[in-house]
């Protein structure tokens, strides 16, 4: 095979990409292995113990392996035959879905047949669409569909109630209670079908096919060609935590990207606690909507970013690649958006407009607490007024908890019509 044919091949099956001449470190005395499995852990710390636990579980056993102490990178699992590592590699993933241990496997083939790479192809994606299909209809969404069984049992019984005769207090407090149960019954329904249209479109990635349920029909994922599975694999866990959480944007995802897709501007209001400033960012990243640029959130102050880009990170953690959720807590005129995702103070958003008018490099602001109304905000959306009609590729969220969203937008009408 010629040298430049392990670009291409390696792409495919998403191994790490490294020149023709790469010297990879291996334990003395060991002549070069055909195949070296990779153990990350996506948190720096110790794992000896857990990594030695795991490697002696592993079938087939490697021919040899080495342990560190501390890094990214837990341990190296040396394979001669094609045939045993593509049993372990993939068992290696099983565990992983079973909850046996936290490592990510990557696969470094010093010898590269192309056969080989569509089997391990073959044999992840069976695997990954028989557990995404478990997820689909598993223990969490059965907890929440009694969950919504036992809200619509509540709302008939609340129903019969009022279809007595009943003191017009009680009954207005009946229709009360019924009303909110209405609103957190539709609420779970929402929340499931943007569950199931995640997960069907990781599916469809795989090339599984399903039956349709995708909302409105916006794209929540944007992936690739290749396969990297390290990546499914956290996206389809994240999915399943926030399902779990629970947290209201997660119902109105797909109502909020077309929103963003058809508008240039859009205001919107939220209750504290609802997820706006740790989700929305990363339903944008997922998504694609804002292809080109970087994503900037605007906080009033300095710990709120710090602290909303720590979170960002701890819930993102490898569904996306190094370095691209940064924060920016003060102004340098060397700083960079080079970041998908940058969270920083609207004093230095407003910086960077008066020395860079055009904004170039970012693609989407979010105006976070907006209902504040400090000057550094309201100097920062005059501006912004004046560059989304030169850049109509650029789009504008404020986001606020307790404003009033009509009387919001006349403020911010008539602070543009100044």
């Amino acid at each position: 095979m010629r040298r430049g044919s392990y670009s291409s091949i390696g792409r495919r099956c998403g191994y790490p990409v490294h020149p023709w001449n790469y010297r990879r470190t291996r334990p003395p005395d060991m002549p070069c292995p055909n195949f070296v499995v990779v153990l990350r852990h996506e948190r720096l710390g110790f794992y000896t113990p857990q990594v030695e636990t795991l490697i002696s579980k592993c079938k087939p056993t490697p021919d040899n392996y080495e342990v560190f102490k501390s890094g990214s990178v837990a341990a190296r699992l040396f394979f001669a035959q094609w045939s045993c590592v593509l049993e372990a590699f993939v068992g290696l993933w099983e565990s992983r879905f079973d909850g046996d241990h936290k490592f990510s496997p990557t696969l470094i083939p010093n010898v590269i047949v192309p056969s080989d790479v569509d089997e391990l192809n073959d044999r992840l994606k069976t695997l990954f669409i028989d557990r995404i299909r478990g997820f689909i209809d598993g223990e969490l969404v059965k907890r929440w569909e009694k969950k919504l069984e036992n809200v619509s049992n509540e709302i008939a019984g609340i129903s019969a109630s009022l279809g007595k005769p009943n003191r017009i207090v009680y009954a207005e407090k009946l229709n009360e209670k019924k009303n909110g149960l209405k609103r957190e019954s539709d609420l779970i329904e929402k929340r499931l079908r943007e569950y199931r249209s995640a997960l069907n479109c990781i599916l469809d990635h795989l090339g599984e096919k399903h039956l349709n349920d995708s909302g409105d029909g916006v794209q929540v994922f944007r992936l690739k060609y290749e396969f990297n599975w390290s990546r499914i694999y956290h996206l389809i866990m994240r999915e399943c935590r926030r399902l779990d959480d629970g947290l209201p944007i997660y119902a109105y995802r797909q109502e909020i990207l077309c929103q963003i897709m058809t508008q240039q501007v859009m205001v919107l209001i939220g209750e504290t606690g609802s997820g706006k400033s740790t989700q929305l960012v990363q339903f944008l990243a997922d998504s694609g909507v804002i292809v080109n640029g970087s994503i900037v959130c605007t906080q009033p102050r300095k710990i709120a970013a710090l602290s909303l880009a720590d979170r960002v990170r701890e819930e993102s953690s490898g569904c996306y690649g190094w370095n691209l959720i940064g924060c920016h807590p003060s102004y340098s005129s060397a700083q960079k958006f080079d970041g998908k995702v940058i969270y920083m103070t609207d004093h230095c958003l407003l910086q960077n407009c008066m020395n860079n008018r055009s904004l170039s490099g970012i693609s989407c602001v979010i105006v976070d607490e907006a209902h504040e109304r400090s000057l550094n905000t309201d100097l920062l959306l005059a501006l912004l007024k004046h560059l989304l009609c030169r850049r109509l590729d650029m789009r504008l969220i404020i986001m606020s908890a307790t404003a009033d969203a009509d009387q919001l937008s006349e403020v911010l009408l008539q602070l543009w019509n100044l």
